[in-house]
């Protein structure tokens, strides 16, 4: 379990997010502690024409 979280912190496919073509929504929960809305955020930005939805 540690060597999966250590690769999942280690994986950054942020530069690659522009390549995406298809339509995406992006989700996030306001109290997601994992990856909060300030990242989500970033991966909608990236991503042309994405959605951000924020579950309360």
């Amino acid at each position: 379990m540690a060597r999966l979280l250590t690769c999942f912190l280690d994986l950054n496919l942020t530069e690659r997010l522009s390549e995406i073509k298809a339509p995406t929504c992006v989700v996030v929960g306001e109290r997601d502690v994992l990856k909060p809305r300030e990242f989500a955020q970033l991966i909608a930005d990236a991503i042309p024409n994405a959605e951000l939805h924020l579950i309360p």
